[in-house]
Parts: C-alpha cells; structure tokens; sequence
C-alpha cells in the first residue's frame, strides 16, 4: 500500500471516530414518577406501564418538543407540563429543561435514620437531578472494633416489589422492621440502601448510623 492511500484512509479513520455519538435515551414511566430534571439538547423517554400507543403533548414546545411517540428532547431552560393521553386517561409529568443538572452523589443524596417503636425509618433525600431507583432490602452492620460487620437476617425479607424510585428533589421513607435483623446487643450500627442513578446506570450506596441502647 502506497504513503497516499494510506494517508487516505488514516484521515477517514480519524473522521469516523470524530464523529459524536448521542447519549441513550433515558426511560421515564409515569407512574413511577411525577417529575424529571433534563439538562439541554438531551433525549428522554417517557412511557406508562401497559400503555403500548398513546398522544404526547407537551405545554411549551419551545422549551420541550416530541420528536416521535413517547420521546421528548430538551431546547431551553424552563418548565413544562407533559400530558400522556390514551383514550379518556390522562397521565402528566412535569420536565424540568436546565443547563446544567445536579449529580447523584453522597452529598446530594442523604439518609436520615429514627429508630421508632421497633422499626427502622430511613428517609432518603434526594436533592440532585436524577430519578433513583432504591434497593429497598437495607443491610445493616455494627461497628466493632473500628470495623463494620453485617448482622444478618433472622428471616428473609420478602417484597413483590423491592425497588422504590425517588424523583429529582424528593424524599422517601423506608420503613423495615428491625427484630428481621440480628441485632442481639447495644451500639453503633448503620443501615445500606443499594441505588442505580436511572438517567446513567451508575450504582450508588447510601448509608447512615443509628444506635441501639
């Protein structure tokens, strides 16, 4: 091969990778949530559990548009109401358009825990741009010795629905009985909750303490 085709074809190469690529699209079902934060020129999917074909109308097409059935892209910052209509039912979700969104992390997502009449309460606060999806099975673990160690279940905790989701700026409670657990003794303990970030897959773990006396 010849200094010129390969030149050629080196050039070609380098346009290909150059090329961008498109962010997925990010899946929305309204009956999991109310709200969702877009940041602008991105694509979102929004959809209704069982509903296969339905009309999308959004208030303000100058700040959202549907650019085909159940998909709407972000142009300018603002705010919106999103109608999903089959037949007589009428779903709506309001889509928030900023410039730029706060990220999930372990400060914008906290956890508040209250130990009340044998029950474990966890409020997950959720003050980023992004829709969790929470592992509502908490593993619990005791500090000892500087180290945490799990304390088990007694009992498997059984859910025909284990995941909860918590729209951007929302909160959550999630309440678990605490005699499944093997929690024999006084002290430090802390409470884990498993969470994907919907709009990135990423995984993220939330924590707290709490004490028992």
């Amino acid at each position: 091969m010849n200094k010129t085709k390969l030149f050629i074809i080196t050039i070609l190469a380098i346009s290909v990778l150059a090329i961008p690529v498109e962010a997925s699209t990010i899946n929305y079902n309204a009956s999991d949530c109310r709200k969702i934060v877009m940041k602008k020129g991105t694509k979102a999917k929004v959809t209704n559990t069982g509903w296969k074909k339905f009309k999308i109308k959004v208030s303000d097409r100058k700040v959202v548009k549907v650019v085909k059935n159940g998909t709407i892209k972000a142009i300018k910052k603002g705010t919106v109401k999103v109608k999903l209509i089959k037949d007589k039912e009428v779903k709506k979700i309001t889509v928030v358009v900023k410039k730029n969104t706060v990220d999930a992390n372990t400060k914008t997502v906290k956890a508040t825990v209250n130990k009340q009449d044998k029950h474990i309460n966890t409020v997950i606060n959720n003050t980023s741009d992004k829709l969790l999806q929470i592992n509502t099975n908490g593993i619990i673990e005791k500090l000892e010795n500087n180290q945490w160690k799990s304390v088990g279940l007694k009992e498997a905790i059984v859910s025909s629905s284990p995941y909860v989701y918590v729209a951007a700026g929302k909160n959550y409670t999630i309440n678990k009985p605490i005699n499944i657990y093997n929690i024999a003794s006084s002290g430090t303990y802390r409470i884990t909750f498993n969470c994907k970030i919907m709009e990135t897959g990423e995984k993220l773990q939330i924590s707290e303490k709490f004490e028992v006396k």
